[in-house]
Order: C-alpha cells, then sequence, then structure tokens
C-alpha cells in the first residue's frame, strides 16, 4: 500500500494538538484510519457537500477570470496536482512568483469584509501548496460571484415554498436582486491576503506525517 500523504486542504486538521496520552491527535487518528481504510477496500468516503461549496467549485471560473481582469494578467486554472514524500495537492493559479487560490464566497455575509487575517485553515493549505511548488509567496482571493441559473431556480422555489406564494416576475427579480453582485465596485466583491512561506511550520507539517504514519504502522504491522 502506499504511504499516507495529506491533501493541503487538510493540513490544519491533521495539526491539531495532541494529548499527553497521544502522539496525534484524536483528528489526526481519524483520518489516517479513513485513508486506510479508503485503500483497503478501494472506496472513496462520501463528502458533505452544501451549496455553499456547490458555488464555489461551480463559479471558479468567472471569478478565475474576473481576478485576471482586477490584476490586469491573463489567469488559468491550473490542474496538475503536485506531491512530495508527505504532501499532495492542486493549487487554483500558479504564477511565476506566487499561488493564487480561489475562495468564492456564497454572498456578502460569507464574504470576510472585516477580517484582518487568513482563517488557519486556509493558512495553513497555502503553506502546503508552497511547498509543492517551491514559492514563497501565496494569495488567497475571496471573489463574490452571481449565482448559476440552478442556484436562482432554487432560491426562488425555496421562497415561494417559504412564503407560501404562486412564483411570479416580482418575486423573481426580487430573488435575483438579493444574489446579485456583479454590478457593485471591485472593494465590496474582492478581498485578498498574502501568505509567506514558513519552513519551520512546513517541518512540523512534514513531522506529524511521519508521525501518522508510524501510528498506523503500529496499529497494521
Amino acid at each position: 500500500m502506499q504511504k499516507y500523504k495529506v491533501h493541503c486542504s487538510g493540513i490544519n486538521s491533521v495539526m491539531a494538538k495532541a494529548t499527553k496520552e497521544r502522539t496525534i491527535s484524536v483528528g489526526a487518528e481519524t483520518i489516517i484510519k479513513d485513508w486506510y481504510i479508503s485503500n483497503l477496500y478501494a472506496r472513496s468516503k462520501p463528502q458533505a457537500t452544501s451549496k455553499y461549496t456547490d458555488k464555489g467549485n461551480e463559479k471558479e471560473g468567472d471569478a478565475i477570470r474576473f481576478l485576471s481582469e482586477v490584476h490586469g494578467d491573463f489567469y488559468s486554472k491550473n490542474n496538475q496536482t503536485f506531491e512530495n514524500e508527505y504532501l499532495v495537492g492542486t493549487p487554483d493559479i500558479i504564477t511565476p512568483d506566487a499561488i493564487i487560490d480561489i475562495k468564492c464566497s456564497w454572498d456578502c455575509f460569507t464574504f470576510p469584509y472585516f477580517e484582518t487575517e487568513l482563517n488557519k485553515v486556509y493558512w495553513a493549505q497555502m503553506q502546503g501548496y508552497m511547498a509543492l511548488t517551491g514559492k514563497n509567496r501565496a494569495i488567497v482571493a475571496y471573489c463574490i460571484m452571481d449565482p448559476t441559473f440552478d442556484q436562482i431556480e432554487y432560491a426562488i422555489s425555496d421562497y415561494c415554498k417559504t412564503h407560501n406564494c404562486e412564483r411570479t416576475e416580482e418575486i423573481e427579480e426580487k430573488v435575483i436582486a438579493q444574489m446579485s453582485y456583479e454590478n457593485l465596485p471591485t472593494n465590496l466583491r474582492l478581498k485578498e491576503f498574502e501568505v509567506l512561506r514558513d519552513e519551520d511550520y512546513i517541518a512540523s507539517v512534514y513531522d506529524r506525517v511521519t508521525a501518522m504514519r508510524d501510528f498506523l504502522k503500529a496499529l497494521v504491522p
């Protein structure tokens, strides 16, 4: 069986602090066990999805084009998956001097307008991407994009169901206006966070992956 490698999106989870009785956290133990079972049975564990993740996935291309326009550059989606001895990941955008990762906010209430620091999950993810690509700088770009047609249709149906009313043109316009953002200025639709490479943290991730492998080896000699 191949060696366990942590996906960059999951680095923060495996790096949770362990109690004195453990070499790795309970969460990390669960992750390595699930990984082993997935490989043993050749089955993928079902992943939770939501309207938030669906919009992020479906509008990523539009967000990349939007960011290209704002920066005055041409960005294309990276589809290459990178691996080293400990990590695996697929950065969204790779430029000559940086990694850029796109996060599509669902709406203005999930957009980090007031935030001054990037959350730990994405900070850790960027460290992984930089380790894999040799970059020393990463940007996390939060974008608010208009929803897809299906998302608008669902929202209209949900509105009518919630308010026990028939669908009308007025309701359609009201829901669309509530969900539309592309008419707003850039500063209300784009928030960027810079992340610099942290060699000590990357080394600690490698140590944690090694500890997880040792934990698994003790369970399954």
